[in-house]
């Protein structure tokens, strides 16, 4: 038993980093979903990103429900999925989207009030001096 788990190959799919998609490898939620979950049981996943745990909690025939506030990640999620595909893993899971109106454009929204602060700071500045 290792308290320490050297896992590789964390880049995430199609080398999305500059897409602000996080590098998180399938093996982690794979191991924690087989290590306390069994098959049928639900599997949370708060903060889902691009639905990693989501398709390996699926992969490994359990329900899986995942939040989501950055809904531009939307079409990675279903790519990820395999909502786009005819199949995957036998389509033995159902998925269903609820998006909220609130949440639509957040990233760019955050984004957008980021460089307004910018600007306004680099006015301030050229007018002290």
């Amino acid at each position: 038993y290792l308290t320490v788990w050297n896992i590789v190959n964390v880049l995430p799919l199609k080398n999305r980093l500059e897409e602000g998609i996080a590098a998180f490898p399938e093996e982690i939620p794979y191991r924690l979903i087989k290590l306390f979950s069994h098959v049928g049981e639900t599997v949370l996943d708060p903060f889902m990103g691009s639905g990693t745990t989501n398709k390996v909690a699926a992969m490994l025939k359990r329900n899986s429900v995942g939040y989501e506030i950055d809904l531009e990640l939307l079409e990675v999620v279903k790519e990820k999925m395999g909502l786009k595909q005819s199949s995957l893993f036998g389509k033995d899971y159902e998925v269903e989207i609820i998006i909220r109106n609130d949440a639509r454009s957040l990233r760019t929204q955050l984004q957008n009030r980021i460089n307004n602060q910018k600007s306004v700071v680099k006015n301030a500045k050229r007018n002290t001096k």
